[in-house]
């Protein structure tokens, strides 16, 4: 049986520099190659911070907007740099969107010998996490970036395992929608709760969490105390150069680990 990594979704991909401004469709981006600068105190191409700063930024955000759709992400997924087709990358992670970006390193840290991006995303059975009730067109919405991460995937591993997981009110402000046992969070953690007990079950379950979805860890975290020391939640260090992972056994970040006490502390 495959480990299975779940991917909870957001809109970076319309801050991201995912696709190659050279290639169909993105070269039709009108000053997209502003976010794709590799060189210089103010390069974009491996900061979000510095492309959302861009005085470009609301423009290349606006065309994003109304280009990416539910439908067109097999188009879009053709323009992808040639660099992921390769050994897994080992630099340009923060190019990406949030999610493929932590997809990125967690295959960096856990690949076999040389082992291609390929290979890794064959190995998991992999369910992207949305909330598809968010229908506001005029602006960033996940159910869009979902899809298009989807293709993504099944164009890096056509033979992988890549599953639409959607559940309503995964995105939404309104607390009482977001903590329903049925709904939101809720929902979420049935789905979790179901593969970390599933007959066969070895290897750890993993929650790839990303941008807004971090501060959901503090929720998740729980199950770790609760029967599922196979439960395993990932999301970037604010360094971007690295990882947090947080188990039943404590917490690493990139190579430094630490251990939880008995009282549920962290040994130093």
């Amino acid at each position: 049986m495959k480990p299975v990594l779940f991917v909870t979704v957001g809109t970076s991909l319309y801050e991201s520099a995912t696709w190659d401004p050279a290639k169909e469709p993105a070269v039709s981006l009108r000053g997209y190659r502003a976010w794709t600068i590799a060189d210089g105190a103010d390069a974009t191409l491996l900061s979000p911070d510095n492309r959302r700063l861009h005085s470009q930024a609301l423009l290349l955000r606006a065309q994003l907007v109304e280009k990416l759709t539910e439908v067109n992400g097999e188009e879009w997924a053709g323009a992808l740099p040639e660099e992921l087709f390769g050994v897994c990358p080992e630099a340009q992670a923060m190019r990406y969107s949030a999610e493929v970006a932590t997809l990125l390193l967690f295959a960096q840290d856990h690949r076999r010998n040389l082992e291609t991006l390929r290979q890794f995303l064959v190995r998991h059975e992999i369910r992207i996490a949305f909330d598809p009730t968010e229908r506001e067109s005029d602006r960033p919405r996940a159910i869009v970036a979902a899809r298009h991460l989807i293709a993504i995937l099944r164009r890096l591993a056509p033979e992988g395992a890549v599953e639409a997981l959607p559940i309503e009110g995964l995105s939404s402000p309104d607390p009482k929608q977001l903590l329903a046992k049925e709904r939101g969070l809720g929902a979420f953690l049935s789905e979790v709760r179901k593969e970390a007990s599933r007959d066969g079950t070895v290897e750890k379950v993993t929650i790839i969490l990303s941008g807004g979805f971090k501060i959901y860890g503090i929720l998740l975290g729980h199950l770790l105390g609760q029967g599922t020391p196979n439960l395993r939640l990932v999301y970037i260090h604010e360094s971007g150069t690295s990882l947090v992972e947080v188990d039943s056994h404590g917490v690493a970040i990139g190579k430094a680990t630490s251990s939880w006490t008995e009282r549920g502390g962290i040994e130093s």
